[in-house]
């Protein structure tokens, strides 16, 4: 009896001892599987292509998150998110591509870009056509290109697959690695209508002018806009076109402040400047503001100087829709005083003269808009020509300026104002150039700074939103008793973007996953049968696939079985 009864519990420790192992080895080896299948991901900073609807109709990318295995441009991108690098683009493999039907779009863009004609072309497409798929863009970096390379060399295997023996074809199905791409995000929504802000202030050269609007003498307006548009909106930075504008502007009012202080009473003019945040959007703020301007001021009002990308070129040109007329004094005076300040430092300027067409959707300058108030202006712009497409005035590849040209232009522009307004043309020597502190290029640089991080498309400053709040501080703090405008705008209606991240996991393939199950499995059983034994393990496998008996009721015909029974 005591050695059957140690006999026992020896057995109930061995098995006791066997279901732990087993219960180990279950858990280890999911444990491996799921860390062979699935390793560390990245996170890629990404830009959702813009989003409109205008007379009824959608355009650009109309979804945003997505969550699908990457593939390769070239290879098949049925439900599955595509990358395409730009130098990879050819003639209709954008077309080609979408045929496809992938499920989402990631466009590569390089940091510095030699195909502008063909990239114009691009973000053409993608502006006017419509995409029931989400497309983002991003810049070259190298988690990013090692993913795109590492698709790259997938298709290439897979295109060689036909030319390979059976077992090697299995081998590298198993060992491939798919990229599991996701962007989780809200969808966008409507952000029409837009409500937006002017900014304006009217600078007095007599002392005594304190009122609000009011100008004692002729004016001339310094205007630029301050808005963005690109492709893509988290990525309209425009630092040129037209954030040299704005910072131009500011520098100028700066520089007018202390001048006027100390010389204000021998100018014939009063300066008003403006900024409005539509230029993209054919100037509607400026339209509103001049309707809005009462009488006594708008008939007062000679000549407006709009500013407009003035940091990127050595040479100068001022746009006109029209000569000046012969009884426009101030007209005549700017433009003699420009050529004059022009040739003493040395810059290559010259006037472009073009007829306003009053056909066209686009409006391209600001000027055009207070030649339709009867106003004489010019732009004056480091650009030679205009802009044909709202994409014109932005790109997302304008992050950059040289603060020497601006502050160079800065100054020829203050030169040839001063010149005019104070009856001085002929004067040779220099007002606002050499070290006078009017004009700091520590402030540009700065200020260039921030606009290189800050996207200014027009859905990003509407009222109270955290951009338009840093830039009014900004504004403030160099013209403080600036006076502000709303300005609603709704002829566009745009949807709003988030900024987005793309988190990228590297995973096997289901195959993969497959054959480790499958593996897994003959382990386990091969180990349970080790341990437990031959004879018992075969026994046990027998009694899950033996016959079992059949066991037949019999039930008696009396009507109480029946009824018992029942």
């Amino acid at each position: 009896i005591n050695a059957e009864y140690m006999g026992f519990k020896a057995q109930l420790i061995v098995m006791g001892y066997l279901d732990t192992l087993l219960k180990e080895s279950a858990w280890l080896c999911l444990v491996l599987l799921f860390a062979t299948s699935v390793h560390a991901g990245v996170e890629i900073n990404l830009a959702r292509l813009l989003q409109y609807n205008k007379d009824a109709q959608d355009h650009g990318s109309q979804l945003a998150s997505l969550n699908f295995a990457g593939v390769y441009f070239a290879g098949d991108a049925l439900r599955k998110i595509a990358f395409l690098h730009f130098d990879d683009i050819g003639d209709n493999s954008v077309m080609n591509l979408l045929h496809k039907k992938p499920n989402g779009l990631i466009i590569i863009l390089p940091r510095v870009i030699s195909e502008m004609a063909m990239w114009h072309t691009l973000q053409k497409f993608f502006y006017d056509e419509t995409f029931p798929i989400p497309i983002y863009v991003a810049f070259e970096n190298e988690p990013l290109m090692q993913i795109y390379k590492d698709l790259q060399v997938k298709e290439t295997q897979l295109a060689e697959a036909p030319t390979k023996s059976f077992f090697s074809k299995m081998f590298e199905t198993v060992m491939a690695e798919d990229y599991q791409v996701s962007v989780s995000i809200d969808e966008p929504k409507s952000s029409s209508p837009l409500q937006l802000e002017n900014f304006y202030y009217l600078l007095s050269s007599s002392q005594d002018q304190k009122e609000e609007r009011k100008a004692s003498k002729p004016v001339i307006i310094i205007s630029a806009t301050y808005d963005v548009f690109s492709l893509a909106p988290d990525l309209s930075h425009g630092v040129n076109s037209n954030g040299s504008g704005l910072i131009a502007l500011l520098e100028l009012f700066k520089a007018y402040q202390k001048l006027f202080a100390a010389y204000g009473s021998f100018s014939k003019y009063d300066l008003l400047f403006l900024l409005t945040p539509t230029g993209s959007l054919n100037y509607r703020g400026t339209e509103l503001f001049l309707n809005d301007l009462p009488e006594s001021l708008s008939q007062k009002i000679e000549f407006a100087l709009c500013l407009d990308s003035l940091g990127a070129n050595d040479d100068l040109f001022l746009h006109l829709s029209r000569p000046p007329k012969t009884g426009e004094a101030t007209s005549l005076s700017i433009l003699e005083a420009f050529t004059i300040t022009t040739s003493q430092m040395g810059v290559n300027y010259s006037t472009v003269r073009k007829a306003i067409n009053q056909t066209l959707d686009f409006i391209p300058w600001e000027h055009e808009k207070f030649a339709y108030k009867k106003i004489h202006g010019a732009t004056v712009s480091s650009l030679p020509t205009a802009a044909s497409h709202p994409l014109d005035k932005g790109s997302m590849y304008d992050t950059t300026i040289s603060t020497k040209i601006l502050k160079r232009n800065i100054e020829i522009i203050a030169e040839t104002l001063t010149k005019s307004m104070y009856g001085i043309i002929d004067q040779k020597n220099s007002i606002f150039t050499g070290d006078y502190d009017g004009l700091n290029s520590g402030y540009i640089e700065q200020l260039a700074q921030f606009l290189q991080q800050t996207s200014r498309f027009p859905t990003k400053l509407v009222k109270n939103s955290e951009t338009m709040k840093e830039f009014t501080k900004i504004i403030n703090k160099v013209i403080p008793n600036v006076t502000k405008m709303g300005v609603e705008y709704k002829d566009t209606d745009f949807y709003t973007n988030a900024q987005s991240k793309m988190k990228v996991i590297k995973v096997k393939s289901r195959l993969t996953d497959m054959f480790l199950f499958v593996v897994i499995g003959i382990y386990l059983v091969g180990l349970y049968a080790y341990l437990s034994g031959l004879n018992t393990f075969l026994s046990e496998v027998g009694s899950l696939f033996g016959k079992k008996e059949k066991v037949k009721l019999q039930i008696s015909s009396t009507p109480s079985h029946q009824h018992n029974i029942a």
